[in-house]
């Protein structure tokens, strides 16, 4: 806690508007927990507000956070919906229209076209059928809100991954043996294999 008191004693006097905001792990929706409590004390002892109300966690909790100062008033609500896409809740900000403004300013919306791109060999009707029905599951989730529905979108979600990665596991190595062999030929199945498993790389700190 005093790393994060000297910290935020740092963040609070900087230049400019200040918007923090992430995965604190803190449950600060409790109030017998030790940490959130000192955490909410420094926060408003800072003159800061947090903005995020009810749980982003399927645990129940209050982790995700987001913190400005009171005299910045950027924040006028924070929407939090479980959308089933992770143990972690979104949370939605609005801002105000200046806001906005600068926003469309320095990075404003673009068009872009994206080629039609031709089924992956491993694509079967089956997993066209399993993710239609997701779909639909997710549709009357949306429209229900009951738990019964949320369940079986969960399942539906959680069965056509497991077709999506068997359908994989299956067609890669008996698409290595009738690729002929060469290195470039090799070399394109591995690249193949391992879309999407690739993980993000970071500047380290210090720069």
């Amino acid at each position: 806690m005093e790393e994060i008191t000297a910290y935020f004693e740092l963040l609070v006097i900087s230049t400019g508007i200040l918007l923090v905001l992430g995965d604190f792990n803190l449950h600060i929706d409790k109030p017998a927990d030790k940490e959130g409590a000192e955490f909410i004390s420094l926060v408003e002892s800072l003159g800061m507000t947090q903005h995020v109300t009810g749980a982003t966690h399927r645990g129940g909790h209050t982790l995700d956070l987001v913190l400005t100062r009171n005299m910045d008033n950027i924040v006028p609500r924070v929407a939090v919906e479980d959308k089933c896409l992770s143990d972690h809740y979104p949370c939605s900000v609005c801002y105000p229209y200046t806001a906005l403004c600068l926003k469309h300013s320095h990075a404003p919306k673009k068009t872009r076209r994206v080629p039609a791109r031709s089924q992956p060999d491993w694509y079967t009707a089956l997993i066209r059928e399993a993710k239609q029905q997701r779909r639909q599951c997710e549709r009357l989730w949306r429209k229900t809100r009951l738990t019964v529905h949320r369940d079986m979108f969960i399942e539906a979600k959680r069965k056509v991954n497991i077709m999506i990665a068997e359908a994989k596991s299956s067609h890669f190595p008996t698409s290595s043996l009738k690729i002929a062999v060469t290195p470039r030929s090799s070399f394109l199945l591995l690249a193949i294999s391992w879309v999407g498993r690739q993980h993000q790389h970071y500047p380290r700190q210090g720069f």
